[in-house]
């Protein structure tokens, strides 16, 4: 079972962050909408995974 702490978070959020620089780069360089979409959608499916898989602790 894949347990998610504080520091994989991090991680994670780290590296979407930077795939989002990278894409945001390439796309001011070439001036093609569709690679910021596409940037935008892989951030949130990054961030949608890394809260997902963190099994909730405590119940409402």
């Amino acid at each position: 079972m894949l347990k998610v702490n504080k520091v994989q978070k991090t991680i994670l959020i780290i590296a979407a962050t930077l795939l989002f620089s990278v894409h945001f780069f390439i796309t001011d360089s070439t001036a093609f909408p569709y690679s910021f979409l596409l940037s935008s959608l892989v951030v949130v499916i990054f961030l949608f995974v890394a809260f997902s898989s963190q099994p909730p602790k405590k119940g409402k």
